[in-house]
């Protein structure tokens, strides 16, 4: 048997360029992990998974995650047990699909051997996995898979033996993981040799960093990605928007290395980024919640340095004074403070 984890992510700046050739940054949730379970089993293939389906119609036999990883490593005939379950809701949008890709690639090394080997070799695996489902999360993998640091393996079996997910208004507080800048121009755009993307873990400053969630899960109707194949009328448009977005990530980059970053600053990129990001999704019809439009506007109107799309449903707010967390609540919003970084 085997178990392993894998830490759910949320994006700061440049998102959702990271799917065509752009440069974002984002932030791993220490506390916020999915687990999984490999072991033996006589008969067949047992998957105990209420966890995740791909909000797209697909064939019966590819409905699971579960059957793509397992076929990514043709392991789609081996008899196994798999069990998962999350500290990551649902509503949040923190890249929980792509934090169970990845802890279930661990933990099927660890059980089978199936040749992922470091960390870069998960990442891509995980990325052609999830790109396959049509889900959108180019940058979560890059990011989910560098951040290696597990909780104790006491901890791990705990959660699987209780086996049950973490309810949204059961979090209040989460921990900040590791920060990443990442570069995909070589990914996506062919650019370079490398087909792999950049990734560089930067400094994580302390401040004051929470999630404003809108409540309800939502998904993208359709895959951005696949809009802008098909639609050459929108695609310069979104280019500029992307290289916008690209260059506010690498200067967020450039603040983030310094020895005292101005954080006032990063806010100020990070609801330029968001402009970019809600104009980006307009152009490809995948436009946001009233919900998230709402939080943001109660969040800038009461004081936040800076916004930034966590998931679908929900913001990752930066900000000095208490009252941008309790306008959001008093609104009715589920708010998650989260905590890390320098002292």
């Amino acid at each position: 048997m085997a178990i392993a984890s894998a830490a759910g992510f949320i994006s700061l700046l440049g998102s959702p360029s990271d799917i065509y050739g752009g440069a974002t940054i984002g932030i791993t949730l220490r506390d916020m992990q999915t687990y999984v379970f490999v072991g033996e089993h006589d008969e067949g293939q047992h998957f105990h998974n209420r966890y995740f389906d791909p909000g797209i119609k697909r064939t019966n036999e590819h409905i699971k995650l579960y059957y793509a990883v397992l076929e990514h490593f043709d392991l789609q005939y081996r008899q196994l047990s798999i069990k998962t379950c999350s500290d990551i809701p649902e509503e949040l949008g923190a890249s929980r699909s792509v934090a169970l890709t990845v802890a279930l690639i661990r933990a099927l090394q660890l059980h089978f051997d199936i040749g992922m080997y470091d960390n870069a070799q998960i990442t891509e695996a995980a990325w052609s996995i999830i790109r396959k489902l049509e889900v959108i999360g180019g940058e979560a993998p890059y990011a989910v898979a560098n951040d290696d640091e597990a909780p104790p393996e006491q901890i791990i079996f705990k959660r699987i033996k209780e086996n049950a997910d973490k309810k949204l208004k059961d979090i209040t507080t989460a921990k900040l993981g590791k920060l990443y800048y990442m570069d995909f121009s070589g990914r996506e755009l062919l650019r370079t040799q490398n087909m792999f993307s950049s990734v560089i873990q930067l400094p994580l400053p302390s401040m004051h960093l929470a999630l404003a969630v809108n409540g309800k899960h939502e998904s993208l109707p359709e895959s951005m990605r696949i809009v802008y194949e098909n639609n050459e009328k929108k695609r310069d448009t979104i280019n500029e928007l992307m290289q916008d977005s690209g260059k506010l990530a690498r200067l967020g980059a450039q603040e983030f290395n310094k020895e005292k970053p101005n954080i006032k600053k990063i806010g100020q990129l990070m609801t330029k980024s968001h402009d970019n990001c809600l104009e980006l999704m307009k152009k490809l019809g995948a436009d946001v919640s009233d919900g998230v439009k709402d939080m943001r506007s109660i969040a800038l109107r009461t004081g936040a340095l800076g916004i930034s799309q966590a998931g679908h449903g929900s913001i990752a707010v930066l900000y000095t004074d208490d009252k941008v967390v309790g306008a959001l609540q008093k609104k009715g919003y589920h708010v998650i403070l989260l905590s890390g970084g320098a002292a």
